[in-house]
């Protein structure tokens, strides 16, 4: 087991390798910034539909960016573990959410 003081060496190390992992807030400001765009030319539920299914693109355009921006995302790490737990709560949250959508409300 890890001590405090050892979790947060090894979270300052990860940190620099991965140059802290900026280039996923870059392309999810680019993101938003194309859905915010496109709000001006889509109604409301085009555009719900629209942000829903091209949200699956912030990572892709991540990884895309990590070379420009030299940030290395896929630095191994001891909680890398946790990756594939929160992607599968991640995945199963959004087969959850067409159901609330589909009330008429948009």
């Amino acid at each position: 087991m890890m001590t405090t003081e050892e979790l947060k060496l090894e979270k300052s190390k990860y940190f620099i390798e991965a140059n802290g992992g900026i280039s996923l807030p870059a392309a999810g400001f680019i993101y938003w910034l194309a859905l915010g765009i496109a709000g001006f030319y889509l109604d409301p539920k085009m555009w719900a539909i629209t942000g829903f299914f091209s949200s699956g693109l912030i990572f892709p355009i991540g990884l895309l960016l990590s070379k420009p921006l030299k940030a290395n995302l896929m630095v191994k790490h001891p909680l890398a573990g946790l990756v594939m737990p929160a992607m599968m709560a991640m995945f199963l949250k959004s087969l959850n959410s067409p159901y609330r959508c589909s009330s008429g409300s948009l």
